[in-house]
């Protein structure tokens, strides 16, 4: 969108990195146009919105992830990838049963992981404080 060449010529120029050690000019333009877009009102809002994303992202890998991975446990224990292999491979046994169960389970998990975030919620605002 935004070539970082003219970023890094500009910053140079009017020396706005000299004294950063981490939030470099890049970023405070990246960050300013992320509040513009998402409509943040206040740094709060930014640094909410961002953690928002960011927290995202990872359920999002991690999802795929283990999606993925239930699928490679597939192909593993079937030695091919041909489809119709798999199936065949699975006349007696299916892999299922066969060492697929912790895949599985990890699949699931991620699958519910925002219902378990909720109850555990839940129970933190449920639980009676101490004074």
């Amino acid at each position: 969108m935004i070539d970082t060449r003219i970023i890094s010529r500009n910053s140079k120029k009017y020396k706005a990195d000299h004294h950063v050690k981490r939030f470099t000019a890049k970023d405070h333009l990246i960050s300013m146009l992320f509040r513009v877009f998402a409509k943040c009102s206040s740094l709060r809002e930014v640094a909410g919105a961002m953690l928002g994303a960011m927290r995202s992202g990872a359920q999002f890998i991690s999802y795929y992830l283990s999606a993925g991975f239930s699928l490679m446990t597939m192909v593993v224990l079937a030695g091919t990838m041909q489809f119709s292999e798999i199936v065949e491979g699975q006349r007696y046994c299916w892999n299922l049963f066969n060492g697929h169960i912790p895949a599985t389970i990890a699949f699931f998990y991620t699958c519910f992981r925002g219902m378990q975030k909720q109850i555990e919620a839940l129970l933190i605002c449920l639980k009676p404080s101490r004074s």
